[in-house]
């Protein structure tokens, strides 16, 4: 009798706790849809993929909000446009422009905010969907980087395949006949010089025997005037 009337106790504290729980989560529901906010849509054209409802909006690294809708731009299938709930106070100006950042390692996204100077304009918008201001979006961070490896790789490829080109069988035979070529003009320029250098001794010894020659047809020429 005991154990039974155990059970019926803690079945019943399970019940109230489960009660409690549910009241809650709608309570906070209810906290969270209250008070003032203001509705803009990002246009972006990057993939939206991980960004899903309820998904926070943060201006400069503070949450003002969350994603309340995501569709495809009507007007534009390159563009996909996300609704965004923000706080009223919260200062979206016409510099504003939206990043899709990742959230960790979970494969999650965010939206973040930057931009927005004192000296612009606050963004207007509306009350209704069609009257939702347009906040532009910029390439996130990982899509900078993607496209940084993508357009490395696009180069490092074109530069194997030129290699591959200039390393071709015939170009290699070009190369090895201009060595071949060089090594001969360099031999041949050793022998000229060396031709030169020989001739250089034979002229120098001419000059040499032609001073001598000349100081001895000096002294004959004296020799001559003095008998005279």
């Amino acid at each position: 009798m005991e154990n039974r009337l155990s059970y019926i106790l803690v079945g019943l504290f399970v019940f109230v706790l489960l009660i409690a729980g549910v009241f809650s989560i709608v309570w906070l529901g209810n906290y969270s849809d209250k008070g003032n906010f203001k509705f803009y849509k990002v246009a972006t054209k990057e993939s939206v993929s991980g960004l899903n409802d309820k998904a926070p909006v943060k201006l400069r690294g503070v949450q003002v909000g969350e994603v309340r809708g995501i569709t495809i731009n009507p007007q534009n299938a390159e563009e996909v446009l996300v609704t965004i709930r923000v706080e009223e106070s919260a200062p979206i100006k016409e510099d504003t422009y939206a990043l899709i950042e990742a959230q960790g390692i979970t494969g999650l996204s965010y939206i973040q905010l930057q931009g927005g100077t004192n000296e612009a304009k606050e963004l207007k918008t509306g009350s209704k969907s069609e009257e939702y201001g347009i906040i532009p979006s910029r390439p996130s961070t990982l899509s900078r980087l993607d496209k940084t490896i993508t357009s490395i790789s696009a180069k490092a490829e074109m530069i194997f395949e030129r290699a591959e080109q200039i390393m071709s069988e015939k170009n290699v035979k070009n190369l090895e006949a201009i060595i071949e070529n060089s090594a001969k003009i360099t031999s041949s320029t050793a022998k000229t010089l060396e031709n030169i250098e020989a001739n250089n001794k034979e002229i120098a010894q001419i000059l040499k025997q032609a001073v001598v020659f000349e100081k001895a047809a000096i002294e004959a020429a004296n020799g001559v005037k003095e008998m005279s």
